[in-house]
């Protein structure tokens, strides 16, 4: 599936969060330094910034989690991205950006789920 298939009818946005991390191979369980893009609620992963072809994409739309993974892979500063069939193992260089990431994939979730889009003017009425 490429990313064609996300972005048919949208002008491309910028990314909501982007940089290395290493992840663990689905097949072989090694693991490789990507870059990865969060953009409109798909996560795409590169060999390097300037790759122009994804070493692969994981769609968010139907996120089981997304959290730390430190207690499970017994390594710091990890996280799990979850979705139908598959689980991704992720490493950052430091906590604090794990915890970054997974702010930036949880709050792209909520986003694209269509959860805020409300007005306020609509919550007024209700008060």
């Amino acid at each position: 599936m490429g990313l064609e298939h996300f972005r048919q009818d949208r002008k491309p946005t910028l990314p909501q969060k982007e940089g290395y991390l290493t992840k663990q191979g689905g097949f072989v369980k090694n693991w490789k330094r990507r870059y990865f893009v969060l953009r409109d609620n798909v996560i795409t992963y590169f060999k390097t910034p300037t790759s122009t072809s994804p070493q692969g994409i994981i769609p968010l739309d139907q996120c089981l989690a997304v959290k730390s993974a430190d207690d499970v892979i017994n390594k710091c500063c990890s996280f799990i991205v979850s979705i139908p069939g598959r689980t991704y193992y992720i490493l950052a260089e430091s906590d604090e950006e794990r915890d970054e990431w997974i702010r930036a994939v949880g709050r792209s979730i909520v986003v694209y789920s269509g959860a805020l889009n409300y007005h306020v003017s609509d919550y007024n009425d209700t008060m």
